[in-house]
C-alpha cells in the first residue's frame, strides 16, 4: 500500500476524532479500529484488508479527482473485524470535546502515559487519537480485573494496579496570603498531608509518586489457632478495634496503644542455659472489646498473627513501640523523626556574604517620594529576588567564596534578615491617616470624627476635580490638567544583566494631562540639561500654557499631589503670576488630599512604563520617542525635549516681591498647608487661596506689598523679559557615574554609534550627586 493510501487511511480515521453536537452522529464503537500489526502501519491492529480491497486504496492513490475521493469507500465495519468493538472503551459524553479511545489491552503498561507524551506518530505503544480530558468521568468498559489488590502477610504497602507516571517534580501550593512575607500554611504542606494519611492508614502518593493503598484488616489467624482466637472475636469486633487504632492519627499515642495491649514478659521456663538462649522475654497480646454499655474494656488474650493482622501492622511497629516503653521507663518516649536538631546548617556565613557582596554590587535608586525620610534602601524597580538570584549565579566566583546558596529562597531569606530593600519606591498614595485609623482597635469620638472629616475632604476634592473636568468638555475656554513628575528612569535601560550593576544617567519625565480632551503631554530632559526642582517644573508648566493659551483658552484649573519642593511652593506661585500678567488669564490650582492623590494623569505614567518595560534604550532621545509611541490611538502624547533655553530662574524673581508671609488680615500664611490658590488678571499681584476645601470666600496676600503699609507703596516689575535662563552651562554628573557610563561604551555593552553621546558628558571632580533640587 502506498503511502499517499496510508495517509488517505489516516485522515478518514481522523473524521471521527471531535464530539459534536447533537446534530451529529457520535462515533460508534464498530468504527473503532485497532492498531495494525505493523509497527509502521498508521493502522491499529485488527484491520484485515483483503487484496480487492487493497486493489481499491491503490485506486484512490491515483486519482485526481477529490469530489469523487471517497465515494465508493467501503465502511468500516466492513472492513474491521466484529470483534474490534469489545477492545474499544468509547465514553459517549456530550461535554467532550473529543471522543477518548485508549487501547484497553494497554493499559497493563505501568509508562503508557510516558510512551504516549514521547511518540509523536501512532504506535502499538500510543493512543492513535489524541486524549482530551471531559467534564465527567468517563465510564471505560475494560476487561481488566477491578477486584480489589490484597495486602500480603508483610503489610507491605501494595502499589495500585492502575498505571501511574512517577515523576520527581513536585508542583508547588498555590501562594495564598496577600503579604510579602509568606506565611506558613504548614497543614496544606504536601509533606504533611501525606504523613497524616500515613498515620491514619489512609491511601498516600509517596514522593517518588508510587501510590500506597489504604489499610485494611487482614484474615484472621486459622481455625487451627490454639488459642481459638476466631470464636472470641468478631470480624464485626476486629474491624471495630482495627478503625480505632488508625482513627489516633498519631504515631505516639498509637505507640501508647500497642503498650497497653501488648505487654513483655519474662520467659516463664528455661530449656536452655540463660546465657545462651536467644529469647529473654515473652509478649502477651490482648485486644480490646467494648461490653454492651460501651465504656467496660475487657482485654481478650489473643495470638501474634490475630492481634498484628487486626491492626493491620508489622512486628517493627510494635517492637519499636515496646523498645520505646523501656527507654522511657514505662513512658513512651515521642516520635523524634526530624526533630533531633542535628540538621546539617544550609547557610553558612560564606553563603551570606556572598550574597551581601552581590547585592552591594548593584546601586541604589533614590527614593522619589521620601527621599530624607525613609531609611529604606531601594534597588531597580524592574529588579526582583528571581532575577537577581539569576544574576547571582552569573556573578559567583567560586574562587573567592567557597559556599554558593542554591535556591530563590535562600538568597530571599538572607537579604530580608539582614538588608532593609525593597524594589518599589514609597508612594504617599497610601494614606497614613487612614492607615492608622483602621489598625486604632481602641478609636474614640475624637478620632472617628476625625476620619470622617477626612473621608469629607477626599470626596470633596474628588466631586471638584469631576466639576472642572465637564466644565473644561462644555466650555472651551476651560482648561482642565493634572501635572506631576514621572519617577526616575535612566539610560541605558533594559534586561542585560551588567545595567543592574552600573551607574546610569538619570531622565526626568514631567507629564500634564489634559483631564477634558484626555490629551497627555510630556516634557522630558536628562540630568545633564537640568535638574528636577521646582524651576524646572514652573518652566514646563510655563511653557505649555504658552502653547495653549493660542486655542483660546482663558481658564486654566490644575490639580497635584502636595510635594512642596515641587507644586506647593512660592515659585510655581510667581510663574502663575507672570502668565497671569501676561496673558490676561486666569489660574487656579487645587491640591489633592494627602494620601488620595491618585489623578487621570496616572495612566501616562503607567503606560509608559508598561510599554518600555521590556525595551532597550541606550540614550535619552530614544527615551522621548517611547513617550511619543506609548499610546498608539488618535491622540498620542505630545513631547517636548526640554533643553536649558526653555529652564527659566523664576527663584530669582521672588526677591523683586516683598511679601510672601503676610496675608492681607495680618496673620502668617502657611503654605504647607494651602488647598487651593487663585490668581486674576485684573490682581496679578495678589494669591486668592484656602487651607480647606469646605471654606466658602479666599484668604489674599498682596506680594508685592506688606499689609498696613501706607508709605512708599511699589508696583513691582515683573515682566517675562526679565527671566534669566537657570543654568548656563551643563551640569556635571558624578565621575563614578561617568566612569561606569565610559566601561560599558568600552566593553560594548553600549553600542558604538552612542560612545560619542557619552564621552561627551561632562563629569564633576567630587562624589557627590548632582541629582537634587
Amino acid at each position: 500500500m502506498s503511502n499517499r493510501s496510508r495517509k488517505i487511511i489516516d485522515l478518514v480515521t481522523k473524521k471521527y476524532d471531535h464530539c459534536k453536537s447533537g446534530q451529529e452522529n457520535i462515533l460508534e464503537i464498530s468504527d473503532v479500529v485497532q492498531n495494525a500489526t505493523e509497527r509502521d502501519s498508521p493502522l491499529p491492529p485488527g484491520a484485515n484488508f483483503t487484496q480487492e480491497q487493497l486493489s481499491i486504496l491503490d485506486d484512490i492513490d491515483i486519482m485526481e479527482d477529490t469530489d469523487t475521493l471517497f465515494q465508493d469507500l467501503p465502511s468500516n465495519s466492513s472492513i474491521f473485524p466484529s470483534d474490534a468493538a469489545e477492545f474499544s472503551p468509547v465514553s459517549n459524553n456530550e461535554n467532550c470535546t473529543e471522543v477518548r479511545i485508549m487501547q484497553a489491552t494497554y493499559l497493563t503498561s505501568p509508562s503508557c502515559e510516558k510512551r504516549h507524551d514521547d511518540t509523536p506518530i501512532p504506535s502499538p505503544y500510543a493512543d492513535f487519537y489524541p486524549i482530551h480530558l471531559c467534564d465527567d468521568t468517563l465510564s471505560i468498559e475494560s476487561p481488566i480485573s477491578t477486584s480489589t489488590p490484597t495486602i500480603n502477610d508483610n503489610d507491605t504497602d501494595s502499589s495500585m494496579t492502575t498505571p501511574t507516571c512517577r515523576s520527581h517534580k513536585r508542583i508547588s501550593a498555590t501562594k495564598k496570603d496577600k503579604g510579602r512575607q509568606r506565611e506558613r500554611f504548614s497543614k496544606e504542606w504536601k509533606d504533611e498531608i501525606r504523613k497524616r494519611n500515613v498515620n491514619r492508614g489512609l491511601q498516600y502518593i509517596s514522593r517518588n509518586g508510587k501510590v500506597h493503598n489504604k489499610k485494611q484488616p487482614k484474615p484472621s489467624c486459622p481455625t487451627t489457632c490454639r488459642k481459638k482466637c476466631n470464636e472470641k472475636i468478631s470480624e464485626s469486633k476486629r474491624a471495630k478495634i482495627f478503625s480505632m487504632f488508625w482513627d489516633i492519627g498519631d504515631h505516639s499515642r498509637q505507640w501508647d496503644f500497642l503498650t497497653k495491649y501488648a505487654t513483655k514478659n519474662g520467659k516463664k521456663r528455661l530449656t536452655t542455659d540463660h546465657e545462651n538462649t536467644k529469647r529473654l522475654s515473652t509478649i502477651s497480646y490482648t485486644l480490646p472489646i467494648y461490653e454492651a454499655d460501651n465504656v467496660t474494656i475487657n482485654k481478650i488474650p489473643v495470638c501474634k498473627t490475630m492481634f498484628l493482622n487486626t491492626l493491620s501492622i508489622s512486628f517493627n511497629f510494635l517492637y519499636t513501640a515496646l523498645r520505646k516503653h523501656e527507654k522511657g521507663h514505662g513512658v513512651v518516649e515521642s516520635d523524634k523523626r526530624g526533630k533531633h536538631g542535628q540538621h546539617i546548617k544550609k547557610l553558612t556565613e560564606d553563603m551570606k556574604k556572598s550574597v551581601l557582596d552581590h547585592v552591594g554590587s548593584f546601586p541604589l535608586v533614590e527614593s522619589h517620594y521620601t527621599r530624607k525620610e525613609s531609611t529604606k534602601m531601594y534597588l531597580d524597580g524592574s529588579l526582583s529576588f528571581p532575577k537577581m538570584y539569576s544574576l547571582y549565579e552569573e556573578w559567583f566566583d567560586s574562587t573567592k567564596y567557597t559556599d554558593k546558596v542554591t535556591s530563590v529562597r535562600q538568597y530571599r531569606d538572607i537579604i530580608n534578615k539582614n538588608l532593609n530593600i525593597s524594589f518599589h519606591k514609597p508612594k504617599k498614595d497610601t494614606c497614613e491617616e487612614c492607615h492608622i485609623f483602621e489598625n486604632n482597635k481602641e478609636k474614640t469620638e475624637k478620632d472617628i470624627e476625625k476620619q470622617t472629616k477626612h473621608l469629607t475632604l477626599k470626596d470633596l476634592a474628588r466631586k471638584l476635580k469631576t466639576e472642572d473636568k465637564d466644565s473644561a468638555q462644555q466650555n472651551p475656554e476651560i482648561l482642565t490638567a493634572a501635572y506631576d513628575l514621572q519617577k526616575c528612569l535612566n539610560v541605558p535601560h533594559g534586561n542585560v544583566s551588567t545595567f543592574y550593576y552600573k551607574r546610569k544617567l538619570t531622565v526626568y519625565n514631567f507629564t500634564i494631562f489634559d483631564i477634558g480632551s484626555r490629551q497627555g503631554y510630556c516634557f522630558s530632559w536628562h540630568q545633564q540639561t537640568a535638574k528636577r526642582g521646582a524651576n524646572e517644573i514652573a518652566s514646563c508648566v510655563y511653557q505649555f500654557i504658552e502653547n495653549t493659551v493660542k486655542e483660546g483658552k482663558k481658564d486654566y484649573r490644575f490639580w497635584s499631589d502636595n510635594c512642596g519642593g515641587q507644586n506647593r511652593n512660592r515659585i510655581v506661585f510667581l510663574m502663575y503670576m507672570m502668565a497671569c500678567y501676561k496673558y490676561k488669564i486666569q489660574i487656579s490650582h487645587r491640591f489633592l488630599i494627602v494620601g488620595h492623590t491618585q489623578n487621570e494623569g496616572d495612566s501616562m505614567h503607567a503606560l509608559i512604563e508598561r510599554q518600555s518595560k521590556d525595551k532597550i534604550l541606550y540614550i535619552p532621545a530614544q527615551w522621548y520617542m517611547a513617550f511619543q509611541f506609548a499610546k498608539t490611538d488618535d491622540k498620542p502624547y505630545k513631547v517636548t525635549e526640554v533643553s536649558q533655553d526653555i529652564v527659566m530662574d523664576f527663584k530669582d524673581m521672588l526677591k523683586k516681591l516683598s511679601n510672601w508671609t503676610f496675608a492681607s488680615d495680618g496673620s502668617k500664611v502657611q503654605w504647607n498647608k494651602v488647598t487651593e490658590v487663585l490668581v486674576k488678571p485684573e490682581n496679578p499681584y495678589k494669591i486668592f487661596f484656602k487651607t480647606s476645601f469646605m471654606e466658602e470666600s479666599y484668604s489674599w496676600i498682596d506680594c508685592s506689598n506688606k499689609p498696613k503699609t501706607t508709605r512708599n507703596k511699589k508696583t513691582p516689575d515683573i515682566e517675562v523679559h526679565d527671566l534669566q535662563p537657570a543654568y548656563n552651562r551643563p551640569i556635571p554628573i558624578d565621575k563614578n557615574k561617568y566612569k561606569d557610563l565610559m566601561d560599558m561604551c568600552n566593553k560594548l555593552v553600549i553600542p558604538k554609534e552612542y560612545h560619542s553621546f557619552f564621552s561627551n558628558l561632562i563629569q564633576t571632580d567630587n562624589n557627590y550627586n548632582t541629582d537634587s533640587e
